[in-house]
């Protein structure tokens, strides 16, 4: 393989999107289209991934996308990645905003965090869980508090 040439399915997501938003444009009844297991990527301008979307199912209905068991890899410029994973989502182009009544699992290297139902704003990259929050820290994540001490004895009160 040719190292420069991208594969089809790296395109086959921002081919579908384009698509259905220039069939949109000119009237067109574009009606559903589908791609099934997908890969797409963002670039920065040195040419670095800094996100990295992958999933089962995508479905465009209009400005929506709706995904399938979609994994979203998010990559700091100092190489820390966060990973959000989720059975479900409809992502409006438009306004940017992804929202789902499904499960979510976002994972990085100081916290995982689970809930049901959530909103991400891509725009203001927010993301707002809707329902059973759970957070949890790996082991030495965060300092922890020391133990009260115990209290001394009231002065002039006979220890037993």
């Amino acid at each position: 393989m040719i190292p420069h040439r991208p594969r089809l399915h790296q395109c086959a997501l921002p081919l579908l999107l384009l698509a259905g938003a220039a069939g949109a444009q000119l009237g067109l009844d574009t009606g559903s289209l589908v791609l099934e297991t997908f890969r797409t990527r963002g670039v920065a301008d040195d040419g670095k991934t800094t996100w990295l979307l992958e999933g089962a199912r995508a479905r465009l209905e209009g400005p929506v996308v709706h995904l399938q068991d979609a994994r979203l890899t998010y990559t700091r410029e100092n190489g820390e990645t966060t990973v959000i994973t989720t059975p479900a989502v409809a992502f409006d182009r438009g306004d940017r905003h992804a929202r789902s009544d499904a499960p979510l699992r976002v994972v990085h290297r100081q916290a995982v965090i689970t809930g049901v139902g959530y909103d991400l704003l891509a725009g203001g990259q927010k993301l707002l869980i809707r329902s059973q929050v759970r957070m949890t820290l790996p082991a030495g994540t965060v300092p922890l508090p020391k133990p009260p001490e115990k209290p001394a004895p009231p002065s002039g009160d006979p220890s037993p």
